[in-house]
């Protein structure tokens, strides 16, 4: 095995010993030499990885055809359409394979390391890159559109438990959510903020972190109520106090209220929650509803109701107006609920909505001082 393309012979036609052991080697030769050849066939090679991995069926070759692409896959030249793989790296992040699924994140974070050169580059000039700062900004846009789509199909509610992608549990959701990671990291929080924000507008919806599931709205009928709330953050935990004033059909469940007020802060719907009657302390509550009741995996305080299955209708009336709503319970954030008024809903129209905002929503996940 003297050439790369050598080993890509073994690697597709030989017995699996041999075709890990080709597998490692080309690695050592991508370094171990400086040929024009080399490049030529490395740029054939992965111009044509797609087409050449469909054809194999084997599960251990397929691991390592991935796997050396992926070492070879930065010195391309399709730098004006770094996307020209993408489908096929969308199909490897859902493989069972977790060798496969890593190869594909690294791939597309080498991407996206190009893509957002002129957002991390200060005094960034067009010359820099073959790539013009629109035709950039349209590619992560897609890209990101589809890896929420990914996430839709691969979420499951035990992941909302878990705080950190680092500590899911290995699987396809877990790569997925390693490559929007990396998009939020390499853009920056305004820039992210300005894509939510367009994949909220395109969707008519609200992005969130569980698993792409996104809050489709409700038309209202004859019969429906609807409730406005005024959502407050806790002014002991900030100098600030957003507020945010939202109108939601009655007969919705609790759960679709959290939903609801999360995304109006644009936060990520990534965490546990509960409402409680209590406002100064939780523990002290006598009424109270826990998303941990609904999710049978996880140990939860008996006295505690359902969010799924209470209607917000049920949880506040006339005569309890107000409640704490406690979401992220390592991070803590408190919000005051307080029912303002119920009206007929308006033959139609779609629910929830967010009526009147007061106050920039803090970042839920600010920069770590090093």
């Amino acid at each position: 095995m003297n050439t790369i393309k050598e080993c890509f012979e073994i690697i597709l036609e030989g017995n699996k010993n041999k075709s890990r052991q080709a597998a490692r080697q080309v690695r050592k030769l991508l370094y171990a030499s400086r040929t024009k050849d080399k490049y030529n066939d490395i740029k054939k090679l992965v111009k044509g990885a797609s087409r050449e991995y469909d054809k194999i069926s084997e599960d251990w070759r397929q691991e390592n055809f991935v796997m050396a692409i992926s070492v070879i896959y930065f010195l391309h030249d399709r730098e004006v359409d770094p996307d020209f793989l993408f489908p096929w790296l969308f199909q490897l992040l859902l493989h069972s394979n977790g060798c496969i699924r890593y190869a594909a994140v690294r791939m597309l974070s080498h991407e996206l390391r190009s893509l957002t050169v002129y957002i991390r580059v200060p005094d960034f000039k067009s010359g820099m890159t073959n790539l013009k700062p629109k035709q950039a900004d349209a590619i992560i846009f897609s890209l990101f559109v589809h890896l929420n789509k990914l996430l839709k199909k691969t979420w499951k509610p035990k992941y909302i438990k878990y705080k950190y992608i680092s500590s899911l549990p290995t699987g396809l959701y877990k790569s997925i959510q390693m490559v929007i990671a990396k998009i939020e990291e390499l853009c920056g929080q305004e820039y992210m903020s300005d894509l939510v924000k367009k994949y909220n507008e395109k969707d008519d919806d609200k992005y969130t972190q569980d698993g792409g599931k996104k809050m489709k709205k409700k038309k209202a009928v004859k019969i429906d109520k609807v409730y406005t709330f005024k959502i407050t953050l806790d002014p002991k935990q900030r100098r600030e106090k957003p507020w945010r004033e939202i109108a939601i059909i009655g007969r919705e469940s609790l759960y679709r209220l959290a939903k609801a007020i999360v995304n109006s802060f644009n936060f990520y719907f990534d965490h546990c929650f509960g409402f409680y009657d209590n406002l100064k302390s939780i523990y002290d509550s006598k009424d109270f509803y826990e998303l941990f009741t609904d999710i049978p995996t996880v140990e939860h305080t008996p006295e505690a109701k359902s969010v799924e299955q209470t209607k917000i209708s049920q949880a506040f009336n006339p005569k309890n107006q107000k409640m704490l709503f406690f979401f992220d319970y390592g991070d803590s954030w408190h919000f005051t609920v307080e029912l303002i008024n119920i009206k007929p809903a308006k033959t139609g129209r779609f629910y929830p909505m967010t009526k009147k905002s007061h106050g920039k929503a803090p970042e839920q996940y600010p920069p770590c001082d090093d």
